[in-house]
């Protein structure tokens, strides 16, 4: 069991906010590394089992950052970050010389914003969104990409490794979330790809499942042709994944075009097709 306040243990106290499929696991990861965590959450029934490992759970996300020097938000778009982080008054309650890290997927632009009014109060915030699913965070295997300030950034660094691997600085704030959307826009980009490739496939007369086999042993495999099929089924977890890719292909076209990128010999033409054949 993780220790709360501990005075021989200078480590940070971690707040967290956000425990589902994804950050669930990656608090657990957390807790487990050692470090004392306070987690929030709408419904505190789910928090039980961190509860039972050694957090702390606590009724409001201002009690969170008065306990807290790190706060991580693992919440599922913009409009929950901005909820959390003002509307909500997470952001005040820090001291100065905490962080904030964002692992959600939102816009680049968003986190700029929030960045600066973070550090009006002394508190930097990082964009940290992360990649990989449920299964690799519970390995502990997320790739984690970081944007802000290097030094508070270097300062989190253990933290992030618990659940993280690899884990890159990427540049200021703002840049992780643009590589976060970029990947998930080539990974929609592929399944394009893929799709049409078992279709010509089948053109020449080979077999839809033929082709899969041996397209996913040869060069011209890709985790997009692996998971296209899953993908595609009318599940609960297909159409939420779906979902999730359509908004993070709308999420791409907003930054290029907040950043002024000419998006004409980018990459965006050839994700908006794929996402109108296979994500709508």
């Amino acid at each position: 069991m993780a220790k709360q306040g501990s005075d021989t243990d200078n480590r940070p106290t971690v707040g967290w906010v956000g425990i589902g499929d994804q950050g669930g696991p990656m608090a657990t990861k957390v807790l487990e590394a050692g470090y004392s965590l306070a987690v929030w959450a709408r419904n505190p029934d789910k928090a039980q089992r961190l509860a039972e490992a050694g957090a702390k759970v606590v009724g409001d996300v201002v009690e969170l950052g008065q306990l807290s020097q790190v706060v991580e938000l693992c919440v599922l778009d913009d409009v929950g970050v901005e909820e959390v982080l003002i509307l909500r008054g997470l952001l005040r309650s820090l001291a100065p010389g905490s962080v904030v890290l964002v692992h959600s997927t939102v816009s680049p632009t968003t986190c700029i914003r929030l960045a600066s009014e973070a550090a009006d109060g002394g508190v930097s915030l990082l964009d940290a969104p992360v990649s990989g699913g449920g299964e690799a965070a519970r390995l502990g295997k997320l790739s984690v990409m970081v944007g802000g300030d290097l030094n508070a950034f270097l300062r989190v660094e253990p933290i992030v490794r618990s659940f993280g691997e690899p884990v890159r600085h990427v540049g200021p704030v703002g840049c992780a979330q643009a590589l976060k959307i970029i990947n998930n826009g080539l990974f929609v980009a592929n399944l394009g790809n893929a799709w049409n490739a078992l279709a010509l496939a089948e053109r020449f007369g080979v077999p839809r499942d033929i082709g899969k086999e041996v397209l996913g042993a040869s060069s011209g495999r890709s985790i997009a042709l692996k998971m296209m099929d899953s993908l595609i089924l009318d599940t609960e977890w297909g159409r939420h994944s779906r979902g999730v890719l359509a908004r993070d292909v709308e999420l791409l076209g907003q930054a290029i075009a907040d950043a002024s990128i000419d998006e004409a010999s980018l990459l965006l033409p050839s994700v908006r097709a794929a996402a109108l054949a296979l994500l709508y």
